[in-house]
């Protein structure tokens, strides 16, 4: 049985830079309405805002802080997103067999991907300039998927293992 467990944590960057930013922003917000609201009426309402904001905090930030579990097991491969560190959801269970290219990422794979006229996409990287990121094509259903990932040399020595034909290994220099 060969079982491999990896998590990579979004980073702060693109569109999910700017989704914390507007967090932030209504976080702000939240409290100045909050302060307006009850400052006036009444100011002894201004001793509940710190556990307000440590509520909303609490409840929304997981949103913007995504974590990406690869999951390797007999042959198949699971991708779960974690919000938080709390929620998990599962994107999808594929077998590691079903996929039709599984390869490092660069300028050459891009075109490649665009090519391919993928109905779904999955990034579960942390980073677009990640130094092992990977790419593969394989069909969800009747959808052909890509799938954008961090690849350690255990997983893939596992894809290869499971799918020999399709793993694209880089030579070293």
């Amino acid at each position: 049985m060969n079982q491999y467990e990896y998590i990579v944590k979004q980073q702060s960057e693109g569109v999910w830079r700017w989704r914390r930013l507007m967090m932030l922003a209504l976080y702000v917000v939240f409290n100045l309405a909050y302060l307006f609201a009850f400052l006036m009426t009444f100011p002894w309402a201004v001793t509940f805002l710190p556990l307000l904001d440590w509520v909303l905090i609490f409840f929304t930030w997981r949103f913007v802080s995504p974590e990406y579990e690869y999951t390797t097991l007999s042959g198949e491969i699971t991708f779960t997103t974690i919000w938080g560190g709390r929620t998990r959801k599962e994107l999808f269970c594929a077998n590691i067999r079903d996929f039709h290219k599984i390869a490092p990422y660069d300028e050459a794979a891009e075109a490649y991907v665009s090519a391919q006229k993928c109905t779904r996409d999955f990034r579960c990287m942390s980073s677009i300039n990640a130094p092992d990121l990977y790419y593969g094509i394989f069909m969800l259903g009747e959808d052909k998927c890509v799938v954008y990932f961090e690849a350690t040399e255990k997983a893939l020595k596992i894809l290869k293992y499971y799918n020999h034909s399709t793993v694209v290994v880089p030579t070293e220099k």
